[in-house]
């Protein structure tokens, strides 16, 4: 049982929390998710995409989607060495030419604009300190910079002459120019040539902090993406498959993307959901949740992020299955066009009724499973009435706190995976084919 604390205005929760902030907040004893947007449901209390993605992430924290006998400091805590240092931007520069320094290519990208790059310049050239770079060791004086990739690049720009996006072969490229509207008059609108020889000399020379590790146990890298998501300085914060996109970019993201962009099932999701690359996160769970329930793919992370940021790793330089793809997307249009309410991945409630936001465990597991019965060759049906039935005996044993739902109670956990698939095999009643 869970304690939350909500807060109401205008039939509608604005904000809520596991800690009464002020006597406006209302208590209520929840047992997961199910149990508190029942509750929440009979009141008739407006529930936003926002707050139902929150209480989602209160769950999924409090059930840490590890399970108990691997729960020992050695599991859970990595081996990290790390030191600080000082280096010069001209020596970074030359690092950096050299490629002592690697760029993730999902980062390159993310370029600033003119007077964000030219405000970073003249803050160097001012003396004003630099957030530091932090670089994760990946071989003998090899590093992969994990966050000031932009810092990095735009002081690199412009020293070499380069435009603030990059060079790019093959093109005219005009030298990056300071903006006009900065506080040091005398650099207003000026190529790194066209500084005095003091402020060419200070950008060189000037020292920035470094914030090196080294993970030496476990054997991966998998402590980049909790280093990343605690510490990455952007404007906006990223999603989980966002940092995934840029700490393990190779063909098997480009192609993941690529494929989830071409393909019309970007409508089942909402704009917030869209925003946070969540219909890539789908996709992407839709094959790697099917590799592990059927024993293609064994994980050695526990918890959902930390799972798919292994499978992720894995696969980094592999393409994907066009049979499979094909089968994913056909298996969609199928069940929408089979289907007279085109919510059907979204929770079944007690009455029967679809509500809440699409749930991606639901559509994990539903299209996993029929393509699965695709690729060998097995026969299937669905009937909606059926299906309706299933998930809200589902849904009314959570709220009841008889089961746990699967598809919404600790859904990283290979038990979960398991069970759900279990529960979407036994509604489409399949028979191998003769």
């Amino acid at each position: 049982m869970l304690k939350i604390y909500y807060y109401v205005e205008n039939n509608e929760i604005v904000s809520l929390n596991t800690e009464q902030i002020n006597e406006k907040y209302i208590a209520i004893d929840v047992i997961n998710e199910d149990d508190f947007m029942e509750k929440l449901s009979s009141k008739n209390i407006i529930v936003s995409e926002d707050i139902n993605e929150n209480i989602r992430e209160i769950f999924e924290s409090v059930n840490l989607d590890i399970p108990k006998a691997t729960k020992k400091d050695e599991d859970i805590n990595f081996n990290i060495k790390h030191w600080v240092s000082n280096r010069s931007f001209g020596e970074l520069i030359d690092m950096y030419e050299n490629e002592e320094i690697l760029i993730p290519d999902m980062q390159r990208a993310f370029v600033w604009d003119s007077f964000r790059s030219s405000r970073l310049i003249e803050s160097i050239i001012m003396g004003l300190p630099i957030p530091p770079l932090f670089l994760l060791e990946v071989d003998k004086n090899v590093y992969e910079i994990i966050d000031g990739y932009q810092r990095l690049t735009t002081l690199y720009n412009f020293v070499r002459g380069n435009p603030w996006s990059g060079h790019k072969d093959g093109k005219r490229n005009v030298a990056s120019r300071l903006s006009k509207n900065l506080v040091i008059s005398s650099i207003k609108g000026k190529t790194f040539e066209e500084l005095n020889d003091d402020q060419k000399r200070i950008v060189k020379r000037s020292t920035i902090p470094l914030i090196e590790f080294k993970q030496l146990n476990p054997e991966n890298y998998t402590s980049k993406y909790l280093v990343f998501e605690r510490i990455n300085t952007g404007s906006e914060k990223l999603s989980s498959m966002q940092i995934r996109k840029s700490l393990a970019y190779g063909s098997f993201m480009k192609e993941l993307y690529d494929r989830a962009a071409e393909n019309k099932y970007i409508h089942l999701f909402s704009g917030g959901q869209i925003k946070k690359d969540l219909h890539v996160e789908a996709f992407l769970r839709i094959i790697a949740i099917s590799d592990i329930v059927y024993n293609r793919f064994n994980p050695t992370q526990s918890g959902l992020e930390n799972i798919l940021n292994e499978y992720c790793e894995k696969q980094k330089n592999e393409g994907l299955d066009d049979r499979r793809v094909k089968y994913i997307f056909e298996t969609i249009r199928e069940l929408e066009n089979n289907f007279e309410s085109k919510n059907f991945f979204r929770r079944v409630n007690s009455r029967g009724d679809y509500e809440g936001l699409m749930n991606i465990s639901i559509l994990e597991s539903l299209v996993g499973t029929i393509v699965e019965c695709k690729l060998n060759d097995y026969e299937y049906s669905i009937n909606e009435d059926e299906y309706k039935k299933q998930m809200k005996k589902v849904y009314q044993d959570s709220i009841s706190g008889e089961k746990n739902n699967p598809f919404s109670f600790s859904t990283g956990a290979i038990e979960s995976m398991n069970n759900r698939f279990k529960i979407c095999g036994n509604i489409i009643r399949r028979g191998e084919s003769e």
